[in-house]
């Protein structure tokens, strides 16, 4: 597991599951996926906060944007913790 002095332990895990390709970053998984428009990214918060989800044109953009969503997070203590 790779650490930052400033952030604590980042998770850069990347699996296949099913077919989807699922990721994490900052111990967040997140998932994108091929659809007829282009791709989809969905990921998900820990409680309280619900799923985030959206749309991209190129799949690097949705990583980005699934990227984006997890930094966006209220309260950085909501970031789980290894």
């Amino acid at each position: 597991m790779k650490t930052s002095e400033t952030e604590g332990p980042i998770c850069c895990n990347v699996r296949n599951l099913g077919g989807t390709r699922v990721m994490e970053h900052k111990c967040i998984i997140y998932r994108v996926t091929a659809n007829p428009t282009g791709w989809r990214w969905t990921v998900d918060l820990p409680p309280p906060q619900r799923t985030r989800s959206g749309n991209a044109f190129s799949k690097s953009d949705a990583v980005l944007q699934a990227i984006a969503a997890i930094d966006k997070l209220d309260d950085p203590e909501q970031i789980p913790k290894i």
